[in-house]
Formats: C-alpha cells, structure tokens, sequence
C-alpha cells in the first residue's frame, strides 16, 4: 500500500532542553540541517584550512551538529574526545586543540569557567593556543565572568580573548540562532 501523505525528509529528532517548557523532539529536517550548517560556516567565517575539537556529547545539537557535522560537511579534520574525559582533566581539550592545531571549538560558559579554574600549570606545558580562531560559547547563558577568567588564564599560553564568540541556539532552530 502507498502512504497517503509524505513524511517530511528527516534528518534526526532533536529533544529540546525543557529550559522554556517540557521537553519535546523536534524534527529536524535534512533542508534545515543544510541551512543549518551554512549559517555556521558563514557566521564563524570557516575556512578551508579550519581544524576543530569537540568533546560535546553528540546526543547534544551542539555537539552532534557544530562538533561533528559541521567539520564533516565541509571536509575539515576534527578531533572528538569523550565528555568523561573533559571532565575529568579539563586540559585534555586544550591539549587536543594545540595538538591538532585546531582553529574552531565550542563549548558552555561553564566549560571556560572550569578550564580557568582547574588546568593545572603542568598540565598546559606546551600547550600553544594561538591557533585557536573561533572559540564559540553556548548551549547556556554566555557568563562574562567565565569569558574573562578563561581569558586571563589561557593568554600566557596564546589564546586570544577575540576569539571568544557568544552563540544562542535552540533544538526548534536546529542550533543556532544568533552568534
């Protein structure tokens, strides 16, 4: 039998975070998806020499879209590290961005907060984040405070406080909104 209706062309179903209701799966289509990923590549003006790290769980639209869908889209080397293993040593994603000399990442404010507050001094010896171009934050309220503290902790180890990109997005939107 044919089906009377044609399903829309679905790409994944995105669960809200309940943060502005209970949550709720979205389906998020391949044409948003696509749309999606060239907001991103315009707004954090990807190149074609970009690297990028992530170790954002890929259940999450930042990390399954902007960590891995993105560098795949567009052919860019990307490195992912298990969630577990950015906590546990918050300097495993700054040693993985100078490895790899990556240019993009992303992460929560809290991430930054956390990286300021526990990379110990033996941990980021070596470590070089000059590289580190586009340094989004997202995925909750951006703290300047937590902006600020990365930024003073990480300069004597090249990383510049004008990388940092404030980003708002919703599973609704497919991920980002504004940036």
């Amino acid at each position: 039998a044919t089906p009377t209706r044609s399903l829309p062309d679905v790409a994944f179903i995105q669960f809200t975070s309940g943060s502005t209701g209970d949550p709720r799966g979205v389906v998020v289509t391949r044409a948003a998806l696509n749309a999606q990923l060239g907001q991103l590549h315009a707004g954090m003006g990807v190149l074609p020499t970009d690297a990028a790290v992530s170790w954002l769980p890929l259940f999450h639209d930042m990390g399954l879209v902007g960590g891995l869908l993105l560098p795949f889209a567009y052919g860019l080397p990307v490195t992912l590290l298990s969630p577990l293993s950015f906590l546990l040593r918050p300097a495993r994603w700054l040693q993985a961005i100078s490895r790899s000399r990556a240019t993009l990442s992303a992460a929560p404010s809290s991430a930054y907060a956390l990286c300021a507050a526990k990379a110990r001094a033996a941990d980021l010896e070596g470590v070089d984040l000059s590289c580190w171009r586009v340094a989004l934050d997202g995925a909750e309220a951006v703290r300047p405070e937590a902006i600020d503290a990365f930024s003073a902790r990480m300069a004597p180890y090249g990383f510049r406080a004008d990388a940092f990109m404030p980003a708002y997005g919703l599973a609704e939107s497919t991920l980002a909104v504004t940036m």
